[in-house]
């Protein structure tokens, strides 16, 4: 049956290649713009932490450097960013949310799924780090 093995082996390489290469595009694409919507919002997991805006702006930028070896996209002026963590693809937003109190917004999609547990992983560090 070389011809069954063949029928099954053609479309996990074209699978294999085409996650391969959706994986290594955004490294390869740093400077685009970072999409914040209503999805993302919707999606995102948040925390308000007690703390002025640049400060964890500061903080989130390197908590995030250390969760991942992959290229950061900044967008200083929405304050967010954008990298892979575990295999997801994480997008870190921080805005003042009050005097003295910055809201975090850490959303996370693998596999074109929300995932919640990526990106509750990346906000509790975030929040850990402030302390």
């Amino acid at each position: 049956m070389p011809g069954l093995t063949a029928m099954f082996a053609a479309p996990l390489l074209g699978l294999t290649l085409s996650l391969g290469v959706t994986g290594c595009a955004p490294m390869a694409v740093v400077g685009t713009a970072i999409l914040v919507n209503d999805e993302f919002v919707d999606n995102a997991q948040t925390v308000i932490v007690p703390y002025e805006v640049d400060l964890v702006w500061a903080k989130a930028r390197s908590t995030l450097s250390h969760m991942t070896s992959d290229l950061i996209d900044v967008d200083n002026d929405l304050r967010a960013m954008k990298t892979f963590v575990d295999g997801a693809e994480v997008i870190v937003q921080v805005e003042t949310y009050d005097v003295g109190q910055t809201l975090i917004r850490v959303a996370a999609k693998r596999y074109l799924v929300y995932s919640d547990e990526v990106a509750a992983n990346v906000r509790n560090r975030i929040d850990r780090d402030l302390n």
